[in-house]
């Protein structure tokens, strides 16, 4: 059996490692924790909205700077609700030296809640995030589930038309270190011309192998390889036909296919009346995807938590590699 040696009084002696080590690592962290005093918060939050947000959370006093951090469990609630309509939002999550860790849970329920169409909504939002340290690591999942009935009004009052099921909008994405990667997925059926969108993401973020967007009677397939774009076919899917491609443009095609493996740069594109646009799939103009309502929807009060080293909401431009890809065409004069 092994032992270890323990020091009391001046004095060394052997104790037995079963069962002592698991006891002696059980302890370690309440000996980091008990060096600094935590205090509790419990009260209205700071979250933007007209102060029905309330939160608990645990933190300590930074001995150098004197600023709140804070540390462990954090709980946040918020209602809202009239004679017909309700909204009940919470947010749950831990923070490990004032940086988000762990999972984060993020629910919007909504129960007849009035839109600018007229309708009344009642459903389900939920976005489940994972943190390391303070950055994007791990599974990123938000699903939106719900359904809208008309209120009808008539001289004896209103009565509820029936429910319309809406299609279920999901994402599903991974994130390494504040870079996303991996496989990716997208439902968003109503935001942006695509309904589907699915594809994969190298480490660095860069977009990788074959794209699809599928839209209600459009799809457009892509290839990718390091970041760059090298062919695109855009399909008729009432017909079948082909509406645009550029894969019969060999020249083209080589040209992309040697920047991404960095033997052209760009100045020998433009040797071969060739461009490059880098382009961020995320921003609304573009037909890629954009995250500005799913992972940071004010909904979810993501501007107002602080912790998200790639995040900083309305202090801070937004640092996090949400994707990256480069589009090479011919000039045409």
């Amino acid at each position: 059996m092994q032992t270890l040696f323990y020091y009391c009084r001046n004095s060394w002696g052997p104790i037995k490692t079963k069962g002592t080590l698991s006891l002696f690592l059980i302890l370690l962290p309440l000996t980091i924790t008990a060096q600094t005093t935590l205090k509790t918060f419990n009260g209205v939050y700071d979250d933007g909205t007209n102060g029905n947000g309330r939160a608990t959370y645990t933190y300590y006093e930074d001995k150098k700077t004197s600023e709140y951090i804070k540390q462990g469990v954090f709980r946040y609630t918020y209602r809202e609700r009239d004679n017909t309509s309700s909204t009940f939002r919470t947010v749950t999550g831990s923070y490990n030296k004032g940086k988000m860790n762990g999972l984060w849970t993020f629910t919007n329920l909504y129960t007849d809640w009035p839109l600018t169409t007229g309708e009344y909504m009642t459903g389900t939002e939920t976005l489940l995030a994972n943190y390391l340290n303070g950055k994007p690591n791990g599974a990123w999942t938000y699903k939106y589930i719900r359904k809208t009935r008309d209120k009808r009004y008539s001289l004896y009052g209103y009565s509820w038309g029936l429910y319309t099921q809406l299609p279920t909008q999901t994402i599903t994405a991974n994130y390494k270190n504040g870079v996303i990667s991996g496989l990716f997925n997208m439902k968003r059926n109503g935001f942006g011309c695509y309904d589907h969108i699915s594809g994969q993401f190298d480490s660095q973020g860069n977009l990788i192998g074959k794209w699809i967007f599928r839209g209600s009677d459009e799809e457009k397939v892509m290839e990718f390889l390091n970041g760059v774009q090298i062919n695109r076919i855009v399909r008729n899917l009432n017909s079948g036909k082909i509406a645009e491609s550029d894969i019969d443009d060999k020249e083209l095609t080589q040209a992309r296919i040697d920047f991404a493996n960095k033997t052209l740069n760009a100045t020998d594109l433009e040797s071969k009346s060739c461009y490059l646009e880098e382009i961020d799939p995320t921003d609304k103009s573009c037909e890629f995807y954009n995250f500005d309502d799913f992972f940071y929807t004010d909904r979810f009060i993501v501007r107002n938590l602080s912790g998200d080293d790639t995040y900083g909401g309305y202090s801070q431009p937004k640092t996090r590699n949400d994707g990256h890809l480069i589009c090479i065409s011919k000039r045409r004069y």
